[in-house]
């Protein structure tokens, strides 16, 4: 995309940690690095017909890390999921979050955050059947009460969920899987987990489905 001229900004570490503002890494290739600031009070209505003449400027590219940050500042701020829309369908067709639901209810008391992570964070458009995402799963149990019992729950969640998407997916005939394949669905401790390690992930959460729904649908908490 065409970008506007700027004053010349210097990057801010601690923005990352901002509730109102996002500073997402951009890096040209050859080029120095760019800062941009998404502040979420400072919004302004534009026509679509005004951006008919812009295409994405290729020449831009995000970092992985950058990424992850963005989608989770615009997921939260727009209570829009994280994940591609064709993703999203897949899993309702075969109605994978009222099955997940129902499993997080059945053995997720301990359960702090289910994350996704999706094709290793690159982004992939899947056109068939056949071309099926790569979806790990990781159970984020609470390690400060009662922490091998959360274990023991984590574990049981977890060959629930492999085997609703086993079922679901998996072409038991032909050994393969179809649209969604299921590489790992792993217990983690919330206490294994780094900071580091959550920001390449996505946080799954049934909300993102049931304000899609018309009417609305209860909303479930999946933490």
């Amino acid at each position: 995309m065409h970008h506007a001229p700027s004053k010349t900004r210097v990057p801010r570490p601690e923005i990352g940690q901002a509730q109102r503002a996002l500073a997402g890494q951009l890096y040209r290739q050859a080029e120095k690095e760019a800062v941009i600031d998404l502040v979420a009070t400072k919004k302004a209505t534009v026509d679509k017909n005004a951006l008919a003449d812009y295409v994405p400027e290729e020449a831009t590219v995000i970092g992985a890390k950058s990424k992850s940050i963005l989608q989770h500042w615009l997921a939260a701020r727009y209570r829009r999921s994280a994940f591609p829309d064709e993703f999203e369908n897949r899993l309702r067709a075969k109605k994978i979050p009222d099955k997940l639901v129902k499993a997080f209810r059945e053995n997720g008391s301990y359960i702090g955050a289910v994350l996704f992570d999706l094709n290793n964070g690159d982004d992939v458009t899947h056109d068939s059947d056949d071309d099926p995402y790569k979806l790990a799963i990781f159970l984020m149990y609470t390690s400060n009460e009662e922490p091998e019992k959360a274990l023991v729950q984590a574990e049981a969640l977890s060959i629930s969920v492999t085997k609703i998407f086993r079922d679901a997916y998996r072409d038991a005939a032909k050994n393969e899987w179809k649209q969604i394949e299921l590489v790992e669905c792993l217990p983690i401790s919330d206490e294994a987990l780094t900071f580091a390690q959550a920001a390449q992930l996505q946080k799954w959460s049934t909300e993102h489905v049931s304000l899609k729904e018309e009417p609305q649908g209860l909303i479930v908490e999946t933490n």
